[in-house]
């Protein structure tokens, strides 16, 4: 029968214990044991530093150290090594604990025979040989999981410089923006683009899923809006030629959910077309009126040959537009109850005089105080998030 070469270091100072040991051992027919045999955990600490065992077999009671503290400094200076715990009768509960930090079995005194011994080391064996495995796929994994991060925190990197692309000079002092992804990237983005010196363009939309995928999508949007901006008299052209320029890319739910509005501030009117968004908000200060902006229609890239609404409301100096994506009123408290659209409506109602710095504040701290910190890469935060408050 074949034999298994190993090395062992038995630690026991009871030199009539330590006889048995070496015994039983001696008379396995599976095991090929070279034996060094030392009383306390100082030898043990020499040994190791010079030779690798293969096992050790460990007394929980020796003269320089004790207990549960043995095994744990053991484990430190032979990582590598089984450890096989050797107990009295009366220590089998601390035996058991042994193990639970890491020892790979034990043995009670007295209660060993030589097949039991040998049963024992061999399993000891393969669960050590396990642990390594683990141990070393754990940090494979780590690893690659630091790598991807890197990769993400670079990809997080190029997707903010195309979304915080620089505000046009007129509006720099009269908008005020937050948005935040659930993890480091996201699909949530928008643009704020001057055709000339009368007309701007606000874009903001939302991506289905998050993450990676979701970032992908966002770019793909974005060229698609600077490609089909110059090619556009409205918002409802724009978003039906976006729809065809990219649903044919898409798979299936994959999609966009979009609110476009034109600003003309010599007409004073603005003009805007959604498609499957939530209603944006026009608030007017002077009026204390708060209008709902909302359209019918689809989110793009379902099905390309989509028409959808355009709507014209006036506006007045001073009004304030308020665009945002779901993400911002989907957070949950701890009882599991969302913020809502209705909660959102009615802070912005309450504070219509505050101008786009104060009311965008106003709006993440009463998210902020429901949900929690709602900042970038939060993990209570479970949509990546977009919030827009422009003075018109």
């Amino acid at each position: 029968m074949e034999t298994q070469s190993i090395k062992i270091l038995l630690v026991e100072d009871n030199l009539g214990d330590a006889r048995l040991i070496r015994e039983a051992l001696s008379e396995t027919e599976k095991l090929d044991p070279t034996i060094e045999h030392v009383t306390r955990m100082k030898d043990l600490e020499k040994c190791v530093s010079r030779t690798k065992y293969d096992l050790i077999i460990l007394d929980l009671t020796l003269p320089d150290a004790a207990g549960i503290g043995t095994v744990r400094r053991a484990s430190e200076i032979a990582s590598e090594s089984a450890i096989i715990v050797l107990t009295g009768i009366n220590d089998e509960n601390l035996a058991v604990k042994a193990v639970q930090e890491g020892a790979q079995d034990y043995l009670v005194k007295g209660q060993a025979d030589v097949r039991v011994l040998e049963r024992v080391i061999l399993y000891a064996l393969e669960r050590n040989l396990a642990r390594i495995r683990i141990s070393v796929l754990r940090d494979e994994l780590k690893k690659a999981l630091m790598e991807i991060d890197e990769e993400l925190e670079i990809s997080a990197s190029i997707q903010r410089k195309i979304i915080e692309q620089e505000i046009p000079q007129y509006w720099k002092n009269k908008v005020s923006i937050y948005y935040a992804f659930a993890q480091k990237i996201g699909g949530d983005l928008y643009d704020i683009i001057k055709l000339d010196d009368k007309n701007t363009v606000f874009v903001i939309a939302d991506g289905s899923g998050h993450s990676v995928h979701a970032a992908f999508l966002s770019i793909m949007f974005k060229l698609a809006l600077k490609h089909q901006i110059p090619r556009a008299d409205g918002p409802k052209e724009l978003i039906e030629n976006i729809n065809k320029e990219l649903q044919p890319f898409f798979l299936n739910n994959m999609f966009f959910t979009t609110f476009t509005a034109w600003v003309n501030m010599d007409k004073m009117i603005l003009t805007y077309s959604a498609a499957g968004h939530p209603c944006q908000y026009l608030v007017s200060p002077k009026k204390k009126t708060l209008t709902r902006l909302k359209n019918k229609g689809i989110p793009l890239c379902i099905n390309i040959d989509t028409s959808y609404e355009q709507s014209v409301v006036e506006i007045e100096h001073g009004d304030r537009l308020v665009l945002f994506t779901d993400g911002i009123f989907e957070c949950f408290n701890d009882c599991g109850e969302k913020f809502g659209e209705e909660r959102l409506r009615k802070l912005l109602e309450n504070n219509m005089d505050l101008k786009p710095e104060e009311l965008k504040q106003k709006i993440v701290k009463k998210v902020e105080s429901y949900n929690g910190e709602i900042i970038r890469g939060s993990a209570g935060l479970i949509d990546d998030s977009v919030f827009i408050v422009a003075e018109l």
